[in-house]
């Protein structure tokens, strides 16, 4: 009696089993770019919704001290005292420059975070012109793992004229955008995403 129960059960049989495996291979093969396409989607609205929020960070600064966040000192603030020429997020590996581009990452630089998020520039923060910040809960590295910059110098006195946009080197890492573009003749460079503030 249990020999017969024994013999009554099948299995699969090699055809079967091929079918499915077939079945299962081709169906990865459809959905996988499917996914990878909503992943990079998703990667390209993560980094275009964050510059803005920085750019927006930025202005909100503006008005509230009347001046940029450009200062390595928040109590001087005249055109003589120290300034700085780019702003960066703390997180995130140091973006490539693409070879010819304007774009100066390595010197004289300060962090999104001590400018918006710490006040460590120590910018004052009673009287009608205050700091009234943290202007962003965090700032990340872009969604492929780089930092975010603003090219500041051009808000610093005496220097107009000039573009000043937050950036985000994109999928390949590399800055492909030039820092010094007149205003009128702003383009971004290759697959960099970019907001402009000014």
């Amino acid at each position: 009696m249990r020999m017969m129960r024994l013999r009554n059960k099948k299995g699969f049989t090699l055809i079967e089993v091929v079918v499915i495996l077939a079945v299962i291979g081709i169906l990865a093969a459809v959905l996988t770019p499917m996914l990878t396409s909503y992943i990079d989607d998703a990667r390209q609205t993560r980094a275009e919704s964050d510059v803005k929020a920085i750019g927006a960070a930025i202005s909100a600064f503006n008005k509230d001290m009347r001046t940029w966040p450009i200062w390595a000192s928040g109590t001087a603030t005249k055109a003589t005292d120290d300034k700085y020429d780019v702003l960066y997020s703390e997180a995130g590996d140091d973006a490539a420059v693409a070879s010819g581009k304007t774009f100066d990452t390595s010197t004289n630089g300060d962090s999104l975070e001590d400018q918006l998020l710490t006040n460590d520039p120590g910018y004052p923060t009673s009287g009608k012109r205050k700091w009234r910040g943290p202007y962003l809960e965090s700032i990340n590295s872009d969604p492929w793992g780089n930092k975010y910059y603003v090219n500041v110098k051009y808000l610093q006195p005496g220097q107009s004229g000039y573009a000043v946009f937050v950036l985000s080197a994109g999928p390949n890492g590399t800055i492909d955008t030039d820092a010094e573009q007149t205003v009128t003749g702003f383009t971004a460079g290759g697959d960099d995403i970019v907001y402009r503030i000014k």
